[in-house]
């Protein structure tokens, strides 16, 4: 056997190197445990498979060549590493020849040279034993005397492999067995090892050093397996493989095992069994390890005790871990509680737990989902400025505060908070919505104004520029509103959108549509458009000239000349009353004989010129025109002007007006005298009229009108006339209708005189010198600015009418009996529609009727009317809807 001390302790490097591949399972230098355990280590001073074969076998055996520096800094010696592992040591001189020629005054490293020239040797000494023809076969006994011999030649084929477990079973010298034996199990691949190690135990024929040998790696190839092992396998493993490891565990007593046992039952919930082997390995010499386990028991415990509710149980194992060190397990349970959704569980532990930053936090989410947000706003806003967290939880607390306060409308505690979020310095822009909205509700306009205005600059958000044009709306403010209005278009399109919806609301269409075009309901009613209608009455009252009936076409012209709304109308009355009988009292009659025919009809003409205005605040109105033109008594010019100013929730219609007196063909265009011949009559009614509506909210409105006027008319007594009315309006909220107001009213009106008969020196026309009236109105309207549009208008109610005595002649000398009072009293009623049908985008066709009733009178109306407009028109409203050419609507 070489004896070259160099040459030794390579091959004693080497055989390492071989072995380290053989035992690297029994290496056991990190071991990660479920749960954050932490590494276990094999046990101080009990010798590897590794140390006990580099101490007790120094023979040679095949080389695997490992270059310390491969390839070289200066030379590729790659290629004779690779003939060296190879284990062809002639091809590796070779290569390395071959280096040096290319490469003069190198010289490869020691390391190299000495392996190069072991190998030569080697395989010399090999070449020159005797070949297998010239030796026999070798006994176990001549094995085990030249045991370095029976290696090489099991490794060269030359022997079985089974030689060298008959040297593990025969020979004497311990070393010589087991390196017998190390070297037979280095036949096996690490996954087949293992079975084979068990194989082999299961024999008798082994020596007390390979016996031991062979126990020693069944426990570290175990002890590696069940330490590789994922968390899910380790729980499903067979009871009985830990058992059995556990006995192995307990005949060695290794400390190592024992913690890797400890958190393997820890993994698998059997905290009993995991504590008797921490406290093992605590007796075997681990006790920080075990300790750490132990802990990590105790808090698993813990977890399971309080997901079973079992919370006092919980405590005691937590103050069990506190004793051994550890103190964050209250935390751990609280997490876990308030995963599982029991808040208030949660909440008991966060606060036993030491108050770390986690636990404080998890205590305030616990009280917040259980309700108490009170608490958790005092225990967050108890810590600020330790972390972000908190700092956000108490800001969230106080601004969920401040939305209860705000939603309860205790603005003034919405103030209170919004003080405590500035002083933290935790003011956020929705706080600071919440608080601009409840300091315009408790009239800071100002202070509103100061929060909403950069909230707006930040967000451009429609919702603070509302905000922020409810602060501004005082007169005081109206600058900063207008300075508003140029630097924020949405304040800007909120102001011009408030105007037209106004405009909209007040039935001030054309307003709307030079505001917005694109926004208003009647798009194209700014052109021009002609009208063509034709309408009749009927009446029937107690005198004789109250019959009569009334047909009149009318032809009209409007449009807008810049903001004014310009209409012409012309219309050409026919009224009838039928011819008098001799008897009835017309003119002078009975003073004398007729001398001419009395009149039964007449053919008017009337011309009308009508004006609007309207503006964001007030509209004005005017008309110009005459009395009919025609008839017996020569026309007189008519005419009115008005304003309707807006002051909301007030408006006020004031009226200055002369007008024709309607009601009979006396009053409205004169009759001749049968008598004398003579014509008197046509009576023109002027006078002032105030309406005033207060409408506080859309459901109600009250209604205030008061009216005086005179009466003057050709050879026609003059006369005065007073009336009151008062409503009061419901308007029931319903989807079909623009409106629909309905309520009681209560109207009141006086004469001077009665001049309702037909004798020369009446008037003709109903003159009561009491008139009051008392019952239900109903108004109602369809929606604006659709395809057709209804108007609905109607009245019941009690009515008591005195008319007084009168003369029969007033204002002549001529003698004649007076007409006796008269007292009528009764119910009394009228109802009329309109209605208009957008036909196409130029076409509109509508129509009006109605019948009004009292004691003693009936009259009944009615028409059709064409719309053509010039510009397309997109709906209907209000205004288009048709009305009677000699009453048209205020």
């Amino acid at each position: 056997m070489n004896t070259n001390p160099v040459r030794r302790c390579h091959l004693a490097t080497l055989l390492g190197l071989v072995l380290s591949g053989l035992t690297a399972p029994t290496a056991l230098a990190q071991v990660e445990v479920e749960r954050g355990r932490p590494s276990v280590t094999i046990e101080p001073g009990t010798p590897t498979l590794i140390e006990r074969s580099a101490t007790q076998d120094t023979l040679e055996r095949p080389l695997t060549f490992e270059p310390s520096q491969r390839p070289d800094t200066q030379v590729d010696v790659r290629g004779v590493w690779f003939h060296l592992n190879r284990q062809d040591p002639q091809a590796a001189r070779q290569e390395l020849e071959r280096l040096q020629s290319l490469n003069p005054g190198w010289q490869a490293s020691e390391e190299l040279t000495t392996l190069l020239r072991d190998a030569l040797t080697r395989e010399t000494t090999t070449s020159n034993a005797p070949s297998t023809v010239d030796r026999p076969r070798l006994d176990s006994a001549q094995a085990c005397a030249d045991p370095q011999l029976a290696w090489t030649r099991v490794e060269r084929g030359i022997e079985p492999p089974a030689l060298l477990q008959r040297m593990a079973a025969s020979c004497r010298d311990g070393n010589v067995a087991s390196a017998s034996m190390t070297r037979h199990l280095a036949r096996f691949k690490p996954t087949a090892r293992a079975a084979e190690v068990r194989r082999l135990q299961a024999q008798r024929q082994w020596p007390p050093s390979v016996r031991r040998m062979l126990d020693t790696m069944s426990f570290d190839a175990e002890m590696a397996a069940l330490d590789g092992l994922p968390p899910e396998q380790i729980r499903t493993l067979p009871q009985e493989r830990l058992t059995r490891f556990g006995i192995m565990t307990t005949a060695q007593q290794n400390a190592g095992a024992a913690t890797l046992l400890g958190w393997h039952y820890l993994s698998r919930e059997q905290n009993d069994a995991a504590v008797e082997w921490f406290e093992r390995a605590s007796q075997w010499g681990r006790p920080d390890e075990a300790r750490e386990g132990l802990a990590q028991t105790q808090l698993a415990r813990a977890m399971a005790a309080a997901q079973a509710r079992d919370l006092e149980r919980a405590s005691d194992a937590l103050r069990a871990r506190r004793a051994l060190g550890h103190a964050d397990g209250g935390e751990s349970i609280g997490w876990m509680l308030l995963e599982a959704q029991r808040p208030a569980d949660a909440a008991r532990f966060f606060a036993e737990a030491p108050q770390t930053e986690g636990a404080i936090f998890g205590h305030v989410l616990a009280l917040r989902r259980q309700g108490e947000s009170d608490r958790a706003q005092s225990l967050a806003c108890a810590r600020i400025h330790t972390s972000t967290r908190l700092d956000e939880s108490c800001a969230d607390l106080l601004v969920d505060a401040m939305v209860v306060a705000s939603e309860a409308d205790d603005h003034r505690k919405v103030l209170v908070i919004g003080e405590q979020l500035d002083a933290y310095g935790f003011m956020r822009d929705d706080a600071a919505a919440m608080l601009a909205w409840s300091n315009l509700r408790l009239g800071n306009d100002a202070a509103a104004a100061r929060l909403f205005e950069p909230l707006l600059q930040t967000h451009d958000h429609n919702d603070y520029a509302i905000g922020l044009v409810e602060s501004l709306r005082g007169p005081q403010h109206r600058d900063r509103l207008a300075d508003a209005a140029g630097r924020h278009p949405r304040v800007a399109a909120i102001i011009a959108g408030e105007t037209r919806d106004r405009a909209i609301a007040r039935k001030q269409f054309d307003l709307a549509e030079r505001l917005d075009p694109a926004g208003a309901l009647s798009t194209g009613r700014l052109g021009w458009e002609a009208k063509l209608g034709f309408d009749g009455e009927y009446t029937r009252g107690t005198k004789g000239r109250d019959k009569s009936n009334l047909l009149a076409p009318q032809l009209g012209l409007e449009g807008m000349l810049g903001d004014l709304r310009v209409g012409l109308t012309l219309s050409a009355p026919e009224v009838r009353t039928g011819h008098p009988s001799s008897s009835a009292d017309i003119g002078l009659r009975p003073t004398g004989p007729d001398q001419f025919a009395p009149t039964d009809s007449s053919s008017l003409a009337d011309i009308r010129l009508r004006l609007r205005r309207e503006s964001t605040d007030h509209t004005l109105f005017a008309a110009l025109g005459s009395t009919p033109a025609g008839g017996e008594v020569s026309a007189r010019p008519t005419g009115e002007v008005g304003m309707t100013k807006f002051a909301d929730p007030f408006s006020i219609t004031t009226r200055l007006f002369s007008q024709a007196q309607t009601g009979s063909l006396l009053s409205l265009s004169g009759l001749r005298d049968p008598v004398s011949g003579r014509r008197w009559g046509r009576v023109t009614d002027s006078g002032v009229s105030v309406l005033g509506v207060w409408a506080p909210e859309p459901g109600y409105s009250v209604a205030l009108g008061a009216e005086a006027a005179a009466q003057h008319g050709r050879d026609v007594a003059d006369n005065h006339r007073y009336r009151l009315r008062g409503d009061l309006n419901f308007n029931l909220d319903l989807d079909e209708f623009d409106y629909f107001r309905v309520g009681p009213y209560l109207s009141w009106s006086s004469h001077d005189r009665n001049l309702s008969h037909y004798t020369l020196g009446h008037g003709g026309y109903f003159s009561p010198q009491l008139d009051v009236r008392s019952g239900i109105a109903l108004d109602a309207l369809t929606p604006e600015g659709l395809s057709r549009q209804f108007r609905i208008s109607a009245s019941v109610g009690y009515s008591r009418v005195v008319e007084d005595a009168a003369p029969r002649f007033p204002g002549s000398p001529q003698p004649g009996e007076p007409y006796a009072r008269s007292s009528t009293r009764g119910m009394a009623g009228d109802v009329s529609l309109q209605w208009m049908v957008l036909v196409n985008p130029r076409l509109m066709v509508g129509g009006f009727a109605g019948f009004a009733s009292a004691p003693d009178y009936d009259h009944g109306f009615g028409g059709i009317m064409l719309r053509v407009p010039f510009e397309p028109r997109r709906g209907v409203v209000s205004p288009d809807l048709p009305f009677s050419a000699l009453r048209p609507p205020r």
